[in-house]
């Protein structure tokens, strides 16, 4: 199945670019007659924008397991360059979910106060919507 909306994905590696992110990210699925977890995609290179990359700033990756993410929105372009004669295939996550398995409640560690959590009822005090 691969890169697409609704994919559960590993974040193994987060760097901040100013306006966006670039990840390393995994995705996997079990192989029900060996139990063993075949790579489906992974890349050193999908941008994080928008919202994601919101979403990621300041996120600890565990080392052992890394970051489970749940892709809400997500794009896959390719561009050929005519001089160098070769593909380039770009993946950009638009916005994501964690889900509550990643060990921190429902939330997500930061590196500045230790959790994000935001109420589901302060719609009003938000300052943005």
């Amino acid at each position: 199945m691969g890169f697409r909306v609704g994919a559960y994905c590993k974040v193994w590696k987060i760097e901040d670019k100013g306006n966006y992110s670039v990840c390393q990210i995994s995705m996997s699925r079990k192989n029900k007659e060996t139990g063993v977890y075949n790579t489906e995609f992974q890349s050193n290179y999908v941008r994080f924008v928008g919202d994601a990359h919101t979403k990621i700033q300041g996120a600890i990756v565990p080392q052992k397991g890394g970051l489970t993410i749940k892709l809400v929105s997500c794009d896959v372009t390719n561009r050929y360059d005519k001089e160098k004669q070769k593909e380039y295939t770009n993946f950009v996550i638009f916005n994501f979910d964690f889900p509550d398995n990643n060990g921190y409640g429902g939330g997500v560690q930061t590196d500045s106060n230790g959790f994000m959590n935001i109420p589901d009822n302060i719609d009003d005090e938000l300052p943005f919507n």
